[in-house]
């Protein structure tokens, strides 16, 4: 059981790490705050691994989403970073289940 725990929380890992980078890659940049702060952080129990990717600044929901009472339109960057990408997340996950 602890094998199991382990490779989740390195798939898990892995997982968090790809996607950060693709939205990283993804974030529209004006000073580079918004890029920077993406990161990514694995939670884990006895039965599961979860990650969050994200970013601490206020401002990040209002990119990802836009904000149409002000005009301000959708650069989606996070979502668009797993959306893009289930093939190879599904191959991470994957691949390090089975080592």
């Amino acid at each position: 059981m602890i094998q199991m725990r382990q490779k989740m929380d390195r798939a898990a890992q892995k997982v968090g790490m790809f996607v950060e980078g693709q939205a990283k890659l993804n974030a529209p940049v004006d000073t580079g705050d918004l890029r920077n702060s993406i990161s990514h952080e694995v939670e884990s129990t006895e039965t599961n691994s979860k990650v969050y990717v994200g970013s601490n600044k206020e401002y990040a929901a209002t990119v990802e989403f836009g904000f149409s009472p002000k005009g301000i339109p959708a650069q989606p960057y996070l979502r668009p970073s797993v959306e893009n990408n289930l093939d190879q997340i599904e191959a991470l996950i994957t691949r390090e289940l089975k080592l």
